[in-house]
């Protein structure tokens, strides 16, 4: 249950990743490890920021299953390690019989394998600990021929302003958005040359000065890189 696929190709990947039958390493409890390889449906929360005029907690959370795997030490010690890159990792956990490996459960074509959305923005009444409204945070643009508002992971956190708004860069589609804090629907949106792998800044040179908001649109190793700075601010008459 959950698996997902753009493709069949896609599908029966993600089902034999799944169902694929691994021996228990020596000395491990199977109720503890399963068959070596243990699936998350894994969900992060990569960010938090906080509405004090709304009592609000916006969240931006990615929903990306994740394989990990453990490696028994003599295998473990023969592995070459150098070419292992984000988002596949690799812990020594030196001390303990065994090593973790663990990599995004993936499609050929790069999607999640796992029901969308993959990434989501969430926000929950502080007062009262329900959820307010949760949305989807991005779309495929960059992942697919095709914008799908799927929701896409993010690497980054987003900003609460006093007048209502929240701002993030972080989601995978190289793109800034603004919400409506209240309702999550999307105010404003704009291309960047890559993610905003940070949390958006706010300021303004005077007490009566026009605000800005600042996003570093550096990007990270899953997709493009830059060294922009990007500033934004309301358009005045």
């Amino acid at each position: 249950d959950g698996a997902f696929g753009i493709s069949m190709g896609d599908m029966l990947e993600a089902l034999d990743a799944k169902g694929g039958e691994v021996p228990v390493p020596d000395g491990v409890s199977e109720g503890v490890v399963g068959s070596g390889i243990l699936i998350l449906a894994a969900e992060e929360l990569v960010g938090v920021a906080i509405d004090e005029a709304r009592g609000l907690l916006i969240v931006n959370q990615v929903h990306v299953a994740q394989v990990t795997q453990l490696v028994p030490r003599a295998e473990a010690n023969k592995l070459d390690t150098s070419n292992i890159q984000y988002p596949n990792e690799f812990y020594e956990m030196k001390g303990t019989p065994y090593a973790v490996r663990r990599f995004p459960l993936f499609s050929p074509f790069g999607a999640p394998c796992n029901q969308p959305p993959w990434g989501s923005l969430l926000a929950v009444d502080l007062r009262s600990g329900k959820v307010v409204w949760k949305v989807p945070l991005g779309n495929t643009r960059e992942m697919a021929p095709f914008a799908l508002e799927m929701g896409v992971p993010a690497f980054g956190g987003g900003l609460a302003t006093a007048s209502g708004l929240y701002f993030i860069g972080a989601s995978i589609d190289n793109t800034f958005r603004a919400f409506d804090s209240t309702t999550g629907e999307v105010l404003f949106e704009a291309p960047m040359p890559a993610a905003g792998v940070a949390v958006p800044m706010s300021y303004r040179t005077g007490k009566d000065a026009k605000q800005f908001v600042v996003m570093a649109s550096g990007g990270n190793p899953l997709g493009d890189m830059s060294d922009a700075l990007i500033a934004y601010t309301l358009k005045t008459d």
